[in-house]
């Protein structure tokens, strides 16, 4: 294998390019890398050839949808190395299929969350810490549609109680946003805290919420692998997933919301950009998308365009 050659210092003045716009780049570059590294590994030494570039995407055995979103994150490299040289080729096309389709997800219902909490009563936790962190944890989970990371980075500072307020930092692209949150789970939060002085926890400002057995701090690692011991037993016929998820009880919030706007005959249109300001989203699109991500929600709109438009026999 070769040290360097001509794709490897291509690939770093493209990383260096865009990070001088503003992106991060953190997993395209070590995509990138990752494909600089198996030309080198050929000993090639030559210009990006479409062969060479669709041989690393076609590696190993994942599926055609992985090996999409290699080609994908590839091709503006491609097209910025053929501006730099006309010798390097480029992928017009998109090859294969559904790169962009996004699997179903599991939408929670009550009735599942309690059960979830109560099995949290079956945890090992010998002072009952994992237990009712775990069961808050699920609480905001469900009536909040925050990311499970969201929740797990939450600090005591960040809970304005009084105002039924929760501040969220540096979250997805770096943004901070501001949450209104229903006076009961501002009820739980408190009774959280109580808890927490009962085991003589009096956490700063500065420290986490959530703590796990031996007063340690409940990780996000921690807390999936938590949710792992008590998920058995919902099922998941919905999902294309193999497994119910954490992430699951967002998509759950946001198509429970849309649910209730539907059902109240409200104009879904015009709320869904509080919804998307509300999750974090980055796009509005990213919000509609929980329009078609429910077969309960499509058959609801299906039916209410039937009424609108009438029958068109």
């Amino acid at each position: 294998m070769i040290d360097n050659n001509y794709i490897s210092i291509l690939v770093e003045d493209y990383i260096d390019f865009k990070k001088g716009l503003g992106f991060e780049l953190k997993i395209c570059a070590r995509r990138l890398r990752s494909f600089a590294s198996y030309t080198r590994s050929l000993d090639y030494t030559g210009y990006i050839s479409k062969d060479i570039a669709l041989k690393w995407c076609c590696m190993g055995t994942d599926s055609s949808k992985t090996k999409g979103r290699r080609l994908e994150m590839l091709r503006p490299f491609l097209l910025f190395a053929h501006i730099k040289n006309e010798n390097n080729e480029i992928i017009y096309n998109q090859i294969f299929p559904n790169v962009r389709k996004r699997p179903n997800p599991h939408i929670y219902t009550e009735g599942e969350v309690l059960v979830l909490i109560e099995k949290c009563k079956e945890l090992y936790s010998p002072d009952q810490l994992r237990i009712k962190s775990m069961q808050t944890v699920l609480g905001l989970l469900w009536s909040t549609g925050m990311r499970p990371n969201e929740v797990a980075s939450l600090k005591y500072k960040d809970f304005d109680i009084e105002n039924n307020l929760i501040k969220i930092h540096d979250t997805k692209l770096h943004k901070d946003r501001t949450i209104p949150i229903h006076e009961s789970v501002s009820i739980k939060i408190k009774e959280y805290i109580l808890f927490l002085n009962d085991h003589k926890i009096y956490p700063d400002e500065n420290d986490t919420l959530f703590y796990t057995t031996n007063q340690k701090p409940f990780s996000l690692s921690k807390i999936q692998y938590t949710f792992k011991l008590i998920r058995c037993g919902i099922t998941h016929e919905d999902s294309d997933y193999t497994n119910v998820r954490l992430y699951d009880f967002r998509h759950s919030f946001a198509s429970r919301t849309i649910y209730q706007w539907l059902n109240n005959k409200e104009d879904v249109n015009a709320k869904l950009y509080i919804l998307s300001c509300y999750l974090g989203h980055s796009k509005p699109e990213d919000t509609y998308w929980y329009l078609s991500s429910s077969i309960l929600l499509m058959d609801l709109v299906s039916n209410r365009y039937e009424k609108m438009v009438g029958d068109l026999k």
